[in-house]
């Protein structure tokens, strides 16, 4: 007899977690360009009618392959956010992780996975931001915060002021985004207001 309508199947997270596991490895791996449902459902071998089951249309598969990501950064933002024994080495231990390169190769494709979804949808950034930009600024703040001969004086500021120039943009809509960067590039020379200031 058919499953009732809306009704879950007793596995349905454990599949659903399935299915996470496998998109988000396809995404990661695959040409960073935007996918279709059509093209997520080929990867992991379902139909869409069964991603739509599981995740109720594009953007739900979008945001659980994000989500996911996020997870899987964890023990790189942990390790990331040890205090270094100077700011200098602090920096070069941020371009180890941000410049592509085999041992962190995954998760900036991660990001970038991230930022092209972003980029391009409202929900989607939203995900990226609180699964994965923000977490990895934290992790950043927490590593400056602790190592010797930081800029105090920048990083008292509340964290809400501490935001990426990106994370602002991800936040507003395309009006908002265009408006901000119009004015940064009316800056003049000279012009030293905080980057955060900027992008409220």
């Amino acid at each position: 007899m058919a499953r009732p309508a809306r009704v879950r199947n007793h596995d349905f997270e454990q599949k659903r977690n399935a299915l996470v596991e496998g998109l988000s490895q396809f995404a990661v791996t695959a040409e960073l360009r935007r996918t279709s449902l059509r093209q997520f459902a080929k990867a992991v071998d379902v139909s869409e009618p069964t991603l739509r089951h599981y995740f109720k249309d594009r953007q739900g598969v979008v945001v659980a392959i994000l989500e996911y990501m996020g997870t899987f950064g964890r023990s790189v933002r942990g390790d990331f956010a040890a205090p270094s024994d100077s700011i200098t080495n602090a920096v070069k231990d941020y371009y180890k992780v941000a410049t592509p390169g085999p041992q962190f190769e995954m998760y900036t494709r991660a990001h970038a996975v991230g930022l092209i979804a972003g980029i391009a949808e409202d929900t989607a950034g939203k995900a990226y931001l609180k699964y994965m930009l923000e977490p990895a600024l934290t992790a950043n703040t927490e590593k400056l915060t602790a190592t010797p001969g930081s800029p105090k004086s920048a990083l008292e500021l509340p964290r809400g002021r501490l935001r990426h120039p990106l994370a602002s943009n991800l936040h507003g809509n395309t009006s908002d985004t265009a408006g901000r960067c119009r004015g940064s590039a009316d800056r003049q020379p000279g012009d030293h207001r905080a980057a955060s200031d900027l992008a409220r």
